[in-house]
């Protein structure tokens, strides 16, 4: 299953502030954990340059047979980061509980002053989720 970037990070955003204000993650049994990536989170990227992101997760996958895990990599402005032509790094998954590892190759532009990086679980054939975890870099100037 393919997901289409724009859709994604359009559903992501507006699943985020829905999930933000309703205090969200409580009733879902699916769930998804960050346990490595590299650069490591919060490590400073330096502006001009390219730099290929890694991350591992954990996932829990409960309310559907299969699911996707996709990675996400947005500018400070929720913009979609990522090399043209270059597909959004995803992988499908089945239920129950596992790891995933996805890598990214981002351009780092100067007028970013940060990347912010969303690994997304989505349940079965779902177009939206808000069940993510999330981390940022900031973003230096050379």
């Amino acid at each position: 299953m393919r997901i289409w970037i724009p859709r994604l990070v359009m559903s992501l955003s507006v699943g985020l502030a829905v999930a933000a204000c309703a205090g969200a993650n409580a009733a879902s049994s699916d769930s998804i954990v960050l346990l490595e990536a590299a650069p490591h989170p919060g490590s400073p990227l330096v502006a001009g340059r390219q730099v290929e992101i890694a991350v591992t997760a954990k996932y829990n996958l409960q309310t559907a047979d299969s699911g996707t895990v996709v990675l996400v990599v947005q500018n400070e402005q929720h913009r979609p980061v990522v090399v043209k032509d270059q597909d959004q790094a995803q992988k499908d998954v089945p239920r129950g509980m596992g790891e995933v590892t996805l890598t990214s190759v981002v351009p780092v532009k100067a007028q970013f002053k940060s990347v912010e990086v969303y690994i997304a679980l989505i349940s079965g054939n779902k177009k939206s989720t808000n069940v993510t975890t999330h981390f940022e870099y900031p973003v230096q100037q050379p």
